[in-house]
């Protein structure tokens, strides 16, 4: 190491990958899905579904195998975890034109993702909030991951995100009149976790 080196502490990590096959059938099925109508008091907020677990359908077969191997991937390639994970709760937000879906995180969950079953390719992005954000408001001449409070991440359908579930995230308000049409997921641990021998052993059944 030298005087000038640039060292990255903690980066987050963030994984993008597409669903290359057709999916025409799914998204249809996922569009008839019905919504959580105690949702609906607020017509600004994204609905979401009435069902929770929607990668259960058979119907979405396909789209659960793409998930579940692109998330043991990000934990065993990209984490370097031994450890196997499954996803827990699943469901498809709808987002309608002037609505929006504020800040938020996954409590309960370690990866979390979201797979975009129909959107504009124009169509608002998702938007990370820098969990390490100072209160100091510093001038900067250029936004870069060491100053920047929010990363706005442009997707398109078929793309699928995975992160960490701690990560704030949100999406800004829907300007097109199409529907903008996602589907997330929550992940746990199969099985027990955790080091015997570091003292943070989880037994589970």
């Amino acid at each position: 190491m030298t005087c000038d080196d640039l060292i990255w502490l903690f980066p987050t990590p963030m994984y993008i990958t597409k669903y290359e096959n057709s999916f025409d059938e799914e998204c249809e099925f996922i569009k008839n899905l019905p919504e959580n109508v105690e949702q609906k008091v607020d017509s600004s907020l994204i609905p979401q579904t009435e069902n929770t677990f929607v990668l259960e359908y058979p119907e979405l077969n396909n789209i659960k195998s793409f998930i579940e191997k692109n998330v043991d991937k990000f934990v065993k390639e990209i984490l370097q975890s031994t450890d196997d994970f499954m996803i827990t709760q699943s469901w498809v937000n709808k987002a309608y034109g002037g609505q929006y879906h504020p800040d938020h995180h996954h409590p309960n969950s370690v990866v979390s993702g979201v797979w975009y079953v129909s959107v504009d390719e124009d169509s608002s992005p998702i938007q990370f909030r820098n969990i390490k954000h100072s209160d100091i408001g510093l001038n900067f001449k250029e936004i870069n991951p060491f100053n920047g409070t929010y990363y706005n991440q442009k997707v398109s359908s078929g793309t699928l995100l995975l992160f960490p579930s701690s990560l704030p995230h949100g999406v800004p308000q829907n300007t097109k009149k199409t529907e903008r049409i996602s589907l997330s997921f929550n992940t746990w641990f199969k099985g027990s976790f955790g080091s015997r021998k570091y003292l943070t052993y989880v037994p589970q059944n």
